[in-house]
């Protein structure tokens, strides 16, 4: 006779528990919604968002430096250079490059004392490390730009102390035709002919676009590209020098011998053509100091306070 054996049970543990079963369906289905949420931010990421990382990672990667284009000369008929452009040097620093406290102090303090800038200035803008270019000094001459390259090659400073070569504007002949020619400031020309040919005399700024490493230092050469500078071109005038420069004399002459209270001009021309040989006005100013008054220029200004003074006395009375 045959044993009879009991019925398989629906569980190596038991029966199921239905407890368990629930269990089971909630955890399968978090699992699913957070894949589901995995697979849906790396979409987002990785495709919709995918422009955008790449230029974040190609700004920390690449490092542009403005190169500046030469500023045309401006001559007279003649080609006397009445304007024109030499090179000097742009010293700045790169923030986000400075490893460590000791490494921005030190390199502040030299900065400061060599090229005779505010210590507290320099220092609070090499705290900002999320820039990568900050100028410390324009136009630096050879001899202290020189002395700026060597310190940072000693002291293993060259990832974040950097120099480029700039153009500085300069007049030859001071204040001759001063009124004609203008000045220039940080962004291109302010006054006269340089203002009003800017587009042509500035030209085209180049860069050095370069890459480097997460640890800051630079990648090989084959990934650096230049890109060079188009110098502006010189403009030619019809201003004859030796016309000119006897004008303003015999102007300024006639000037104070006439007891001129405000200024005086005066133009020579070719009657025929209209071209203008010479254009003046007295008092004129320093061109390659423009921004420091004339002693005509302080009384002026001196008067007119004065008078706005008394004028608002008076309207205080009425």
């Amino acid at each position: 006779m045959k044993e009879e054996r009991p019925d398989k049970p629906a569980s190596l543990f038991g029966k199921a528990d239905p407890k368990i079963s629930t269990r089971s369906v909630a955890l399968f289905t978090i699992c699913a919604v957070l894949f589901v949420a995995l697979i849906g931010r790396m979409f987002y990421l990785q495709v919709i968002k995918n422009k955008y990382y790449e230029e974040k990672v190609i700004d920390q990667m690449v490092y542009e430096t403005a190169i500046t284009a030469a500023r045309g000369d401006i001559t007279d008929r003649n080609g006397r250079v009445l304007a024109t452009s030499y090179k000097t040097t742009r010293v700045y620093i790169s923030p986000c490059d400075i490893k460590n406290e000791d490494e921005r102090v030190n390199a502040c303090k030299f900065l400061s004392e060599t090229l005779g800038v505010d210590y507290d200035a320099l220092y609070a803008k090499s705290k900002k490390t999320n820039l990568k270019d900050v100028t410390v000094k324009t136009s630096v001459e050879k001899a202290l730009s020189d002395k700026v390259v060597a310190y940072a090659t000693e002291k293993n400073a060259s990832h974040f102390i950097h120099t480029v070569d700039q153009a500085t504007r300069v007049y030859p002949y001071s204040t001759t035709a001063s009124a004609v020619l203008g000045f220039c400031g940080t962004d291109g020309g302010l006054y006269g002919l340089e203002y009003q040919y800017d587009g042509i005399l500035s030209g085209i700024g180049g860069k050095i676009v370069s890459a480097r490493r997460a640890d800051g230092q630079a990648m090989p050469y084959s990934y650096e590209t230049y890109i060079d500078a188009e110098n502006g071109a010189t403009l030619v005038t019809t201003l004859d020098y030796y016309i000119q420069s006897t004008l303003e004399k015999y102007l300024a002459e006639a000037a104070v011998e006439a007891g001129c209270e405000s200024r005086a001009a005066a133009i020579a021309m070719n009657p025929k053509t209209g071209e203008i040989y010479g254009m003046a006005i007295y008092p004129s100013f320093d061109l390659n100091d423009p921004y420091t008054v004339s002693d005509y220029y302080a009384e002026a200004l001196a008067a007119l306070e004065s008078e706005y003074l008394r004028y608002r006395l008076g309207v205080c009375r009425v």
